[in-house]
């Protein structure tokens, strides 16, 4: 039996992570059809679990997650066949069978406040040395794990099966010209590098380029108000919450660029659906970019707001924007969910059959 703890969906209302286990649930009956599966699966009020079929699983209802009961463990005996795999870096000190965790990054580690730091970090800890299996989604968390928690790295099997980006992303049938739009898709705390966005447009602006930066996520925190209206560029700036996947599509088909400036990244998903919809990256060098994009983006160094002219250039020149997008587009072949699902599945076999 495999049990899946879906206890992202109860913790996220949308993100990466209850993303990637869409996707792993779309394909797991298909591409494991010998295994049985149960879902542990919250109550929940997250987009991407609703708008995922679930009808032809086994569902276990549990009580949904809070910010208490995350960091508490979890009783589940199983069997010595079974596999257990979680979401979430959450703990079953009983369960007899074969424990497996899927690690995407070390934000908290490396970024976070130090009390939102101390608890995430003990329970991650606590989960990833009781785990028999360690899934990271790239090569760049794999050494990150290995640099951080070498103990924990030289006594577990890691390995890396790398996320992807959803089918869903393509040109959009509107797509003909770049409007004059930046895009920003991502989070927007410190690491995240929003300001370097806003001065970005700061030095644009003074050289009489007056980019629009659409920005998908929730309405600008009253420090980024204050900060935009210092630099002048308030009005520049347009958010947009709750928005679809076909939406998402249609905004990466017809903008000038994506604005990709995190300092640290596990993976970088949006990399992936930009460039399947034909949208140039401008990104800073960080492992997991460099991994997941190579030479296909266009990197600029972190607060040199002036390397952007280059940039600039490359993307408003037709000639040179269709080498970009077209190199782009041939660097996300080398990812698929179906085939990381099939390494997901080897995984379960292999152990469920110990």
């Amino acid at each position: 039996m495999i049990y899946l703890d879906l206890t992202i969906f109860s913790i996220q209302k949308m993100g990466g992570i209850s993303v990637v286990w869409s996707e792993y649930l779309k394909r797991l009956n298909r591409e494991g059809a010998d295994l049985d599966y149960i879902l542990l699966y919250p109550d929940n009020d997250n987009r991407i679990a609703s708008e995922t079929d679930l009808s032809n699983y086994n569902i276990h209802r549990v009580k949904p997650r809070t910010v208490v009961s995350k960091y508490l463990p979890f009783f589940l005996l199983g069997n010595k066949k079974d596999v257990l795999h979680t979401s979430y870096y959450q703990w079953y000190p009983f369960f007899r069978g074969t424990k497996i965790v899927t690690l995407h990054d070390f934000m908290h580690e490396k970024f976070a406040p130090f009390k939102s730091r101390i608890l995430h970090n003990i329970l991650k800890f606590i989960s990833l040395r009781s785990a028999d299996v360690i899934l990271c989604i790239s090569e760049a968390t794999k050494n990150d794990l290995k640099e951080i928690y070498p103990g924990i790295f030289s006594k577990k099997d890691v390995r890396v099966i790398e996320n992807s980006a959803n089918d869903i992303f393509y040109p959009d049938i509107d797509y003909s010209e770049h409007n004059n739009d930046f895009l920003w898709v991502a989070g927007r705390s410190g690491y995240k590098n929003f300001k370097y966005a806003l001065n970005i447009l700061h030095y644009l602006k003074k050289i009489n380029k007056n980019y629009k930066l659409s920005v998908v996520g929730p309405v600008l925190t009253d420090d980024e108000i204050e900060y935009a209206k210092s630099l002048g560029v308030l009005s520049q700036i347009q958010t947009f919450s709750n928005v679809s996947m076909e939406k998402l599509r249609a905004m990466y088909s017809n903008a000038l660029g994506l604005l990709y400036l995190s300092k640290y990244e596990g993976f970088g998903l949006p990399i992936l659906e930009a460039q399947k919809c034909l949208c140039p990256v401008i990104a800073l060098k960080n492992p997991a970019s460099l991994e997941v994009g190579k030479d296909t983006l266009l990197y600029i160094n972190d607060e040199s707001e002036e390397e952007i002219m280059d940039i600039i250039n490359k993307i408003e020149n037709d000639k040179l924007r269709e080498k970009v997008v077209t190199e782009g587009l041939k660097n996300t072949k080398r990812y698929n969910w179906d085939g990381s699902v099939t390494k997901l599945v080897d995984v379960y076999s292999e152990y469920s059959n110990k």
